[in-house]
């Protein structure tokens, strides 16, 4: 797959990551960032790197109402990184069956690994799916930046007459 024109991989050998993954996760590092070989170097090097805060899920109160559990919902998912690994650590195929694509979700809730759009996308799915009178939709577009485009997916919500871009 390509991002902007730069080739983006999907992990397909699933978690933890198998050793070709995280090598080719580094050669796209020193491609792609000004000092990347250094920076893999030091990384891969040093035995004190930050704990990555793990977000927690949102819990709420059966009262809750609908705007504040998807504010939520949504600050859930902020707390999420950026995945700019080049690499995808899900594999979300979009023909599979919703309950599939929960158990990715799942997943992605247990790893709390950085995520992309469509990663995104299914993780709002799964939050809201239990909220009656939600209608959840997809809205994808397309950017340019320096030349290069971009694909981008975000979940529009409908509820209470409001309707958004959302996750």
């Amino acid at each position: 797959m390509r991002d902007g024109g730069v080739p983006f991989f999907v992990n397909r050998g699933g978690l933890p990551v198998n050793e070709d993954t995280w090598e080719r996760m580094w050669r796209h590092v020193a491609r792609i960032h000004p000092e990347g070989e250094a920076v893999g170097r030091k990384i891969r090097g040093a035995s004190d790197l930050p704990k990555i805060p793990i977000p927690s899920v949102p819990t709420y109160q059966p009262a809750t109402t609908v705007p504040h559990r998807l504010e939520a919902i949504q600050r859930y998912i902020r707390a999420y990184r950026y995945n700019h690994t080049g690499t995808q650590f899900f594999e979300i195929k979009k023909s599979r069956p919703l309950t599939a694509l929960m158990d990715i979700a799942k997943e992605m809730i247990r790893e709390s690994l950085p995520i992309k759009c469509l990663e995104a996308v299914i993780l709002g799915i799964y939050l809201t799916n239990s909220m009656p009178g939600v209608e959840r939709f997809p809205l994808s577009f397309k950017t340019q930046f320096s030349g290069n485009h971009f694909r981008h997916i975000v979940l529009g919500v409908h509820s209470g007459g409001a309707s958004g871009p959302w996750a």
